[in-house]
């Protein structure tokens, strides 16, 4: 049986932006925090499981 991999997983938060960062060799994604920011935020998340 194999183990499941791990993802780990960094979001800066602040009041007006999210940035995520998904490992060290990809560049962060900025988004607005807010619902337009949010949402595709969740999305991005929903496809790492």
């Amino acid at each position: 049986m194999n183990a499941p991999e791990l993802v780990f997983v960094g979001i800066d938060v602040s009041k007006d932006t999210l940035e995520l960062a998904l490992d060290d060799h990809s560049p962060t994604r900025r988004m607005s925090n807010d619902v337009t920011g949010i949402a595709p935020l969740g999305e991005e998340l929903l496809r790492l499981v």
